[in-house]
């Protein structure tokens, strides 16, 4: 320990004054040597008692020089006579000097064991037998902030938390003398309470008597903190293992279940106490097991790799369940344990078995192309259509498979353009290994690995069938249509007579007259060539008619041209005249002027027309002769179309009768077959236009058509 210079001098001054102030006393007293020696040798004891070893030595020498000068005779003189005095002076100074080295080494002692109890990582302080403390170190006083004074006796309690000092436990401890544990909050010198563990030990005396307590408090708040925390985790953790929807299981190295959770237990029927302690081997399908055997071999030599695999469980009812586990070896305790963690995937398995069932089944050609031109998935129709197996083709070129000419000029630039991102579809004639035939090809791009496009999903269907069948429907339709033309225009055979033989009669006339006019003297030329050329007009104007009956009549394949409607409207009022005035009905046509052109069959348009006419004049047959309306009108449609209106004052239909007004083989007249108006729906949508009929407020239906504009509107 190290000594202050200061504090020895003033030691020695005091020590120096006290004994010259003895020694006045009892020079005063005339008190004998042995007296002397014996009060200095107090003296010598309590001022060692403050310490400074130097300084007591000195006052050791002093003390004797003293006593010789003094109390032996001869006073006043440092020489002794006698041999008594002599031993005398010796034994005090020895005794002097030991009593100071014994008290020197208990001081030393006892500031070794304050600074150990200093410099201990904890509170300490002693207390009576009765809880009185008398005795802290420093780093009590330093945390609690409290002083020595105001911790003796039971000031010490105040630094500890109001509940942990109420505890009963603190009224029992000193009256049982056991020995006493426990946590508990105490104040530090900023005023926060910090949790400590307690401990309390007797010092027992002769009798088993309780001498003394000794007190000791560590700081445990971190470690109460780790153990919130790691009991919080454990807490967590435990949730997780119980109640997460996934199985998990802890196998040993012989593959015995040591820890199921309840959810990987409830999957397979099985309570946690069946499955724990039982081979893991006993849930999983018979056949599945070698390969699981040796992936858990596998992840056991390899600590801490995860293994991953697929298998059937046999669940306890004997049913299936397909799971994806995943495995990862550690060691607990030093031995190896197996922690695994399974997926239930049976959903996924069935739905890819499905997949698979129909992808492989379907009849319609598909596969799945790489960005490298090479198959990576391909279904069974390709056997069928080039004569390779499925196996066969995966990681073949397509060029390989369907030719290199075939590749380079329909596959490769299509297949480009899907990898370019694009989903498109082709239809068209192909010649193949089984022949000439009509497939539809659909070409779609996938991101099956990343988020570009790197392969196509190409599925090809051979229509062949139903082009030739839809043909064959068209063929039909197209006879029937023609056969309703030819059965109309028997219709209007009253009509046409008309129509021929009034310029007939007009030519005769006018050839007679030409005649005439060429016979008189001098013959009148003028008038000659006028009624030539009368003639011709009347000639022509037959010629047209019988154009148009036969274009009406004749078996010709459709022809698309730009059309003016209102002059088609115009032809077929002409064809229809002679029906119209016959049955007495009054015409009125409204046509708009400068509509667009509209791209259709000339022929076609005038069948529709012509039918919505003839059925307006047969439903008006048998109304009064003065209610016989028909009105034709054409105008632009609000959607950038043409629209075309029959409006006639026939009988009233019910409902039921428009909303069938144009289904095949349903007619409101009793002699009628119900072909024309289904004929006329299907050359209107043939040209992209709609039709339907609406009920007048009166009397009569209204047919309404719109077609689409040519887009190109010249001539």
């Amino acid at each position: 320990m190290t000594r202050d210079p200061v504090q020895e001098v003033l030691r020695l001054l005091v020590g120096v004054l006290a004994l010259a102030a003895l020694t006045w006393l009892f020079f005063w007293l005339n008190l004998r040597l042995v007296s002397a020696a014996f009060t200095y040798l107090i003296l010598i004891v309590l001022l060692s008692l403050s310490g400074g070893l130097i300084s007591l030595i000195v006052l050791c020498f002093a003390a004797v020089a003293s006593l010789n000068y003094f109390f032996a005779p001869p006073i006043f003189s440092f020489r002794v006579d006698y041999p008594e005095d002599i031993i005398a002076l010796a034994g005090f100074l020895i005794t002097s000097l030991v009593i100071t080295g014994l008290v020197g080494r208990m001081r030393a002692g006892r500031d070794q064991l304050v600074q150990v109890l200093d410099g201990l990582p904890a509170l300490v302080w002693n207390m009576s037998s009765h809880g009185t403390a008398d005795f802290f170190n420093d780093r009590f006083l330093n945390y609690t902030g409290l002083s020595a004074q105001q911790s003796r006796g039971p000031g010490w309690l105040n630094a500890v938390h109001p509940e942990d000092r109420a505890c009963e436990e603190w009224s029992t401890v000193f009256a049982t003398g056991k020995p006493f544990e426990r946590e508990m909050r105490i104040r530090s010198a900023g005023g926060e309470y910090r949790w400590f563990f307690v401990r309390l030990v007797p010092i027992f005396g002769e009798q088993n008597k309780i001498l003394r307590w000794c007190a000791s408090a560590g700081d445990v708040q971190e470690r109460r903190r780790a153990l919130e925390a790691l009991r919080d985790s454990e807490e967590q953790w435990r949730a997780v293992f119980e109640h997460n929807p996934t199985m998990y299981f802890m196998l040993d190295a012989a593959g015995s279940v040591l820890s199921v959770n309840p959810y990987g237990a409830c999957q397979l029927g099985y309570d946690v106490s069946d499955l724990t302690g039982r081979p893991v081997q006993e849930v999983f399908h018979e056949t599945d097991w070698p390969i699981v055997q040796r992936k858990a071999a596998m992840c056991m030599e390899q600590l801490g790799e995860p293994t991953s695999w697929e298998a059937r469980k046999r669940r306890k009812d004997g049913t299936i369940l397909w799971v994806r586990e995943t495995a990862k070896a550690m060691l607990i305790k030093q031995q190896p344990v197996l922690l695994v963690v399974c997926e239930d995937i049976t959903d996924r398995k069935r739905a890819e078995y499905l997949a698979q069932h129909v992808f492989d089944t379907l009849p319609d050609v598909v596969s799945v192309i790489d960005k490298d031109y090479r198959y990576r998935q391909s279904n069974r129709a390709h056997q069928r259509v080039w004569g390779l197996t499925a196996d066969t083709l995966i990681g073949r070129y397509v060029a390989d498979a369907m030719g290199r000419e075939a590749f380079d000029q329909l596959a490769k630039p299509n297949l480009d353009r899907c990898f370019a991102g694009e989903e498109f579809h082709i239809s068209q004639w192909f010649d193949g290994p089984a022949g000439r035939r009509y497939w539809v090809v659909t070409y779609s791009p996938l991101q099956l690995e990343t988020d570009a496009v790197d392969s196509a999903l190409v599925l090809a269907r051979d229509l062949t069938d139903h082009m030739l069948a839809s043909e064959a429907v068209r063929d039909a339709q197209a006879q029937l249509a023609h056969a309703n033309r030819v059965a109309t225009v028997g219709q209007l055979t009253a009509s046409v007579a008309h129509e021929v033989n009034q310029p007939v009669g007009a030519l005769v006339t006018n050839a007679h007259a030409a005649l005439r006019l060429l016979r008189a003297t001098p013959p009148d030329l003028e008038l000659s060539c006028q009624a030539l050329e009368d003639i011709i007009k009347d000639g022509r104007r037959v010629s047209d008619v019988i154009s148009r009956i036969r274009a009406l009549v004749k078996k010709t394949p459709a022809q698309i041209d730009k059309l003016d409607i209102n002059e088609v409207i115009i032809e077929t009022i002409a064809l229809t005249r002679g029906e119209i005035i016959k049955n007495g009905i009054s015409l009125e046509a409204d046509l708009a002027s400068d509509l667009p052109f509209v791209r259709g069959d000339r022929i076609q348009l005038q069948q529709v027309i012509m039918n919505l006419v003839m059925n307006a004049v047969e439903a008006m047959s048998n109304v009064d002769d003065d209610g016989r309306e028909l009105q034709i009108s054409s105008a632009r449609d609000r959607e950038d179309g043409i629209s075309l209106t029959v409006r006639d004052s026939g009988p009233t239909l019910r409902p039921e009768a428009l909303d069938r007004f144009f289904e095949a083989f349903y007619s409101t007249k009793a002699s009628g077959m119900g072909i024309g108006l289904s004929i006329c729906r299907s050359i209107v949508e043939a040209h992209g236009g709609r039709i339907w009929a609406t009920a007048n407020a009166t009397r009569g239906v209204t047919l309404h058509i719109v077609l689409p504009a040519s887009r190109d509107s010249s001539p």
